[in-house]
């Protein structure tokens, strides 16, 4: 057997930074990267040191981490990944975070109507407002089921429903086993789909607020070709460009959405449409935006390096309560 210390500083792909080499070998032996740190004496095995040596090559081809460790940290959990999604980024928490400050409003809206009508004999024929959380291109269902995991540890999901919809099986059998794997399989539906095609009229009608989450491919045809290799030639092109401008698919969601809803306009209370975007895009997607939605308000939101990250749609419809 091989002393780890041995296997990191002989290591026939030495060149791969010492970093992503302890955590290659922490996944082997199914170890913590600490742990690798604190225990240089710790023999490896013949079979672990091939695995090692197998995963070092691919990572010298730049194959990602992720896609070697076949798993993400997102938002403090840990989401499968494969090549049939993308690799889940910090950045994206952004997005989770949004949305959740649009839940806490709307329990706190739902709790002091409760507690109104409480005072009400009509109590029981009063409706109180159902969120339906729609995630497109779940991809790895990392956004979703963030969001329904958050929503139990605050006690509120009893007031959400959510759906997950993707147009790749690959990447919906994923984002099943993640839910499975955190327990939220019960909570979420998931749908194969292009953007909103397949999601049914009923489950929009039932509910009084709506929120959209969209993670869609939002790199022009110029930004994808510079991409770094490890992304261009691993990670699904479908889940990354997105035409000349790279805003064909939020084009085609935003008309989607405007036909949709204009059916059920009226019966919802309130909508909210949270869009990852790429820094450059916030004023022709402002002007999509106000070409589907006049009567919308539009915030940007910046990420941890004060890029504009997350477009922040909010729409107000003709119900009143």
């Amino acid at each position: 057997m091989t002393p780890l210390k041995t296997l990191l500083t002989n290591s026939t792909y030495s060149p791969i930074p010492r970093f992503e080499q302890e955590v290659l070998i922490a996944h082997i032996i199914k170890k913590s990267r600490s742990f690798i740190i604190a225990h240089p004496e710790h023999p490896i095995s013949k079979n672990h040191e091939r695995r090692f040596l197998k995963l070092l090559e691919r990572r010298s081809k730049c194959e990602p981490i992720a896609f070697l460790t076949r798993e993400k940290e997102f938002y403090g959990r840990v989401f499968r990944v494969n090549r049939h999604t993308l690799i889940p980024r910090p950045e994206t928490e952004l997005l989770v975070e949004c949305a959740l400050k649009h839940l806490d409003g709307i329990e706190k809206n739902f709790e002091t109507r409760k507690k109104f009508f409480s005072r009400v004999k009509k109590t029981e024929t009063k409706k109180f407002p159902t969120v339906l959380i729609i995630d497109i291109g779940t991809g790895s269902g990392n956004i979703i089921v963030t969001l329904a995991k958050e929503l139990e540890a605050k006690k509120i999901s009893r007031i959400a429903s959510f759906i997950a919809v993707d147009i790749s099986e690959g990447a919906l059998r994923i984002a099943r086993k993640n839910a499975i794997a955190e327990n939220a399989k019960k909570d979420i539906r998931f749908l194969r789909s292009d953007l909103l095609r397949n999601v049914p009229e009923t489950l929009l009608r039932s509910a009084q607020h709506i929120i959209i989450v969209a993670n869609l491919p939002y790199l022009s045809e110029t930004r994808y070709r510079n991409i770094p290799r490890d992304v261009r030639n691993y990670e699904p092109k479908s889940a990354l460009e997105s035409g000349r401008n790279g805003l064909q698919h939020y084009q085609r969601l935003l008309r989607e959405i405007h036909d949709r809803f204009d059916t059920i306009r009226g019966e919802i209370r309130q909508c909210s449409f949270l869009f990852e975007i790429d820094p450059e895009q916030t004023s022709p997607l402002a002007e999509m935006i106000r070409n589907h939605f006049p009567n919308s308000s539009t915030v940007f939101s910046k990420d941890l390096s004060g890029k504009y990250r997350v477009a922040d749609i909010e729409i107000k419809t003709e119900y009143t309560a």
